[in-house]
């Protein structure tokens, strides 16, 4: 999924780009509302995301089918994201080991887009006959916002 950062420049694939878009909106928003949410659903990111969700979509299909031609008895299993942020209680503005500066008011849109994902994925391995693995249900409550021995999930990891 190819998207563009807030500032315009056409960054990486995927998730991460997304959680850096939203690192640097919740810096620009001091930690207040939701920036991030507001610039993908509502501004010049929505489009960027419909269309990288098309394109993911896409690849993800042309993948399954060449592994299907290379290996038409293989067994495919298809694994999805677990719940990185199904619940943001415990989440500190600024606290790395979560989601640095990420604003709460952005984590519920965040585990959204993420389901999203996931039922994209789930979608595309049924149609290709392929085994869909939820790993986001037995995560629950166990993402980067848990306390202690309950997170199974960290958050940015600085360098």
């Amino acid at each position: 999924m190819r998207v563009r950062n807030s500032s315009g420049r056409r960054a990486a694939k995927g998730c991460p780009v997304i959680v850096t878009n939203c690192v640097e909106q919740g810096i620009a928003a001091f930690g207040l509302g939701s920036p991030c949410s507001t610039y993908y659903t509502r501004a010049r990111g929505a489009p960027a995301l419909d269309r990288g969700f098309a394109s993911l979509e896409a690849d993800f299909t042309a993948t399954l089918n060449a592994i299907r031609t290379r290996a038409p008895r293989a067994k495919v299993a298809v694994v999805g994201y677990p719940a990185v942020v199904d619940d943001n209680t415990g989440c500190s503005w600024g606290t790395w080991h979560q989601l640095g500066t990420v604003t709460k008011g952005d984590m519920p849109w965040l585990d959204t887009l993420e389901r999203r994902l996931n039922t994209a994925l789930s979608d595309q391995a049924r149609k290709a006959g392929a085994v869909y693995v939820d790993t986001y249900s037995s995560s629950t409550g166990h993402g980067v916002c848990a306390n202690g021995g309950e997170r199974w999930i960290y958050g940015i990891r600085t360098a």
